[in-house]
């Protein structure tokens, strides 16, 4: 995703809406990823595996996010408001943005990102 307007620091540059996030136990998650390999194959799975994230031993799934579409960076720039995300999140500008920017977000903000919760080894 790209500005294509510049944008001042502390804008809003989106708002969440149609948020669907689903808290899974590791015995669920599990099994919703056989079924999806199973049923829908390896692609399907790893859709939905990068619209998720371990928040301690729970594994948060995402989707109809807004938000799906914007790429991780260590140096974003620009987070939301607040987590988890619901429909009146916000997503604000960190710094100005010039037109043609790619717009990133700091995918860490959700949790232990990039670090699987130990029962998903």
């Amino acid at each position: 995703m790209f500005a294509t307007a510049p944008q001042n620091a502390g804008s809003v540059l989106m708002r969440e809406s149609l948020v669907v996030q689903e808290a899974f136990a590791p015995d669920d998650a599990r099994a919703r990823l056989v079924g999806l390999i199973e049923n829908d194959g390896r692609d399907a799975a790893e859709t939905w595996l990068r619209h998720s994230y371990p928040d301690g031993e729970a594994f948060w799934h995402c989707s109809t996010r807004d938000a799906a579409l914007v790429n991780h960076s260590a140096s974003p720039n620009c987070m939301p408001d607040k987590l988890p995300f619901d429909e009146s999140t916000e997503w604000l500008a960190q710094r100005d943005i010039f037109a043609g920017d790619e717009i990133t977000h700091d995918y860490r903000c959700l949790g232990d990102y990039g670090t699987p919760p130990v029962w998903f080894s």
